[in-house]
């Protein structure tokens, strides 16, 4: 088995390593009304391993996910071949600025993903934390394009490019939650790393 980095149609073979089980904390901002902290370890990169050698190849591909026309990079891998720490490797070797958000089968629901989004967005863009508060309010279903534009609005007091990362992206199903994903990956002019998958296989977005 192999991981492979797909940008545009550049496909990049590479040894897995092992995965760190070592999660950092920090206090995530509160959401509006909405009952309930955080879990702040979703939104928090694991710890890097002491023993992580980089490889140049992945890196260079993922060095021009940082270009302004390449919006969505996928890294798709069986779990415990590395996905997780090859990126947090490249982010750290490369001092990129980066949002990070670990996904699990509860963030099927729009309301909950979106609080994590903007949890996970405002460690990078402040005025992100809280920009969607107001949305999802009793018996409000805003739309996913909607939830999108709210984002946009609260990243755009800062046009420095930083990235996105949404780890165990093959955990949601939810077509509301693919429209968001969607919705930001073509519209956000920043980096957008999904380690793993899209449903239905890899694929590349080039804006």
């Amino acid at each position: 088995m192999n991981i492979r980095v797909e940008i545009g149609t550049l496909a990049v073979p590479m040894t897995p390593p092992k995965d760190a089980a070592a999660l950092d904390s920090r206090a995530p901002s509160q959401w509006g009304a909405l009952p309930g902290p955080l879990v702040s370890t979703k939104l928090q990169a694991p710890a890097s391993v002491s023993a992580y050698r980089e490889r140049p190849r992945l890196s260079a591909v993922l060095d021009r996910g940082l270009e302004d026309s390449t919006r969505l990079t996928l890294l798709s891998a069986p779990p415990g071949y590395g996905k997780t720490v090859a990126v947090v490797g490249w982010l750290q070797s490369r001092g990129v600025a980066h949002a990070w958000l670990s996904l699990d089968a509860a963030d099927n629901d729009l309301s909950r993903f979106t609080r994590y989004l903007s949890g996970a967005l405002g460690t990078v863009r402040p005025a992100a934390a809280d920009a969607t508060a107001d949305l999802f309010g009793p018996g409000a279903t805003p739309s996913p394009e909607l939830v999108s534009a709210t984002l946009i609005e609260g990243l755009i007091e800062s046009d420095d490019p930083f990235a996105l990362v949404i780890d165990d992206y093959q955990l949601v199903t939810a077509e509301p939650v693919h429209r968001l994903g969607r919705a930001l990956a073509t519209q956000l002019d920043c980096l957008t790393l999904v380690v793993t998958p899209w449903p239905g296989g890899a694929t590349s977005k080039n804006q």
